[in-house]
């Protein structure tokens, strides 16, 4: 599923908020971009946002990092 370990690592220590994301929301992430298909970068925050709240969608640019990983 990853299968760059380089954006794996950006994104677990780049202090963007997504260093911290929980298993649960990562979970709903996977199954929101298989059910779509195709998204954008800026669906996903959308998406991310609408979770989880202003708890971790602190940037606005949480969704192109998880689009990244799961490049």
């Amino acid at each position: 599923m990853i299968d760059r370990l380089y954006w794996a690592a950006k994104t677990y220590f780049s202090s963007y908020g997504v260093a911290w994301f929980d298993l649960e929301l990562f979970l709903k992430i996977l199954r929101y971009v298989g059910l779509k298909g195709q998204i954008t970068d800026r669906e996903l925050s959308k998406f991310i946002y609408e979770q989880a709240g202003v708890k971790f969608a602190r940037t606005g640019r949480e969704g192109y990092y998880f689009a990244k990983l799961l490049r």
